[in-house]
């Protein structure tokens, strides 16, 4: 079965499996539902997408969907399963690269890993009203862009009109803050490789002038300022007493309280897939050692949480004082430790240069996309939600390296020991 054919139906499975969940399960608005339903009934949609701008956030595309759809349950279910099935299919596509015939296999892999994640962040992501249109949708939408983006470079047959289609998904994916530092960091690493392989960047030019657009309305917003100063009393009162250093350490234990706290299995995982699926006993002791030091939460789980005195959804909350503790510098040691094996692991694979971008490009985004929460006073706001991107990234290296392995056993490739 080809790439192409395994898209549509996983696409369409999976998108009738989430609209069949949301009908079943009923419509229910709590939270931001509440508040945003009220004012779909109240105000004029464009005054007020104009005022969220200029006093409190710059994702209008995002507000727009969201005050349309928050009382029209069946609209937003079918988009919210569209979206769904989207991203499943786009996720499978792209990580069977190597070996297509495994696009439906790591569909259902990439649905497990799901499993894995916290329940909190897969139910405020997806099923939560506001939640999925903050997060679920936009991800879809860089997903199905990158999947257009790939094809037509593999082609080589450029485009205007799948140019066009790439660039506006890519803009609108990114109103969301942590979607726009994944394009921007997956858009340098693609230019970095076509030019290594001596490749025409036209496939990159809109999109990359469509990612700065929406970039520079971001950094522009007044919103965003006004924001940041109303939040900081509220969420992090002493944010204004850090260095950025202090920051990065803010986000970076977050990070480890993601991958060695909160879901300790998804790292576990990640490492025993490399270990399997690598190539050379260089590469098999890195993801080894990555194992070996993604099990050290589960020993020790329970004298380090009697260490912090005040979790939030299973997030360690720090601020001026504890964020240069000992405990602190034990998490970002932990995970940093993890994430430069893993990365030694992908190098040393044995694999082809694209793939090993494509794992390079993985654990970057994942890593960035919850390191940069430390730059916001909001970063214990949203609860573990602004996880789910970053739990997603860098699970699909699991379904990456499975479909790499497949490829190597169908060509009869050995896999050398030394």
């Amino acid at each position: 079965m080809n790439n192409k054919k395994a898209f549509k139906i996983v696409f369409i499975a999976y998108s009738i499996l989430m609209l069949s969940y949301l009908i079943f399960n009923g419509k229910h608005h709590f939270s931001d539902d509440l508040w945003f339903s009220q004012k779909a009934l109240t105000v004029d949609t464009y005054e007020w997408l104009h005022g969220r701008f200029m006093s409190w956030s710059s994702r209008t595309p995002i507000e727009f969907a969201l005050i349309s759809t928050i009382n029209r349950f069946w609209l937003w279910a079918v988009i919210n399963s569209l979206s769904f099935g989207l991203l499943i299919a786009s996720a499978s596509y792209l990580s069977s690269i190597w070996k297509p015939s495994n696009a439906i296999a790591n569909s259902f892999l990439i649905l497990i890993i799901f499993l894995l994640m916290p329940h909190v962040t897969i139910k405020e992501s997806i099923i939560w009203m506001t939640g999925s249109v903050n997060y679920l949708w936009p991800l879809s939408l860089m997903s199905l862009a990158y999947v257009i983006l790939y094809n037509t470079a593999q082609s080589n047959n450029f485009s205007w009109k799948y140019a066009i289609c790439t660039s506006l998904l890519i803009f609108l994916s990114s109103f969301n803050e942590q979607i726009a530092v994944i394009n921007l960091i997956v858009i340098c690493i693609s230019v970095g490789y076509y030019v290594n392989k001596k490749v025409s960047v036209k496939y990159l030019v809109a999109p990359s002038v469509f990612l700065a657009i929406a970039l520079s309305i971001i950094l522009a917003c007044p919103g965003n300022k006004a924001r940041y100063v109303a939040e900081m009393p509220r969420w992090f009162p002493d944010y204004g007493s850090l260095s950025m250093i202090d920051k990065v350490l803010l986000g970076v234990n977050l990070y480890n309280d993601q991958l060695m706290g909160l879901s300790c299995s998804i790292a576990v995982v990640v490492s025993i897939a490399l270990t399997l699926t690598v190539k050379g006993i260089v590469a098999r002791s890195y993801s080894a050692i990555a194992i070996i030091i993604s099990l050290i939460p589960f020993a020790l789980t329970s004298g380090v949480s009697s260490w912090f005195s005040s979790p939030v959804d299973g997030v360690n909350k720090l601020d001026s004082i504890s964020i240069a503790s000992s405990m602190s510098f034990y998490g970002v040691t932990l995970v940093i430790a993890w994430c430069c094996v893993i990365m030694m692991a992908i190098l040393f694979s044995g694999r082809d240069t694209g793939w090993k971008l494509f794992a390079t490009g993985l654990l970057l985004t994942a890593s960035a996309s919850t390191a940069m929460m430390g730059l916001s006073p909001t970063i214990y706001g949203s609860g573990i939600r602004v996880l789910f991107f970053s739990y997603f990234l860098i699970s699909l290296i699991v379904p990456a390296c499975i479909s790499a392995w497949g490829s190597d056993k169908l060509r009869g490739v050995s896999t050398p020991q030394t």
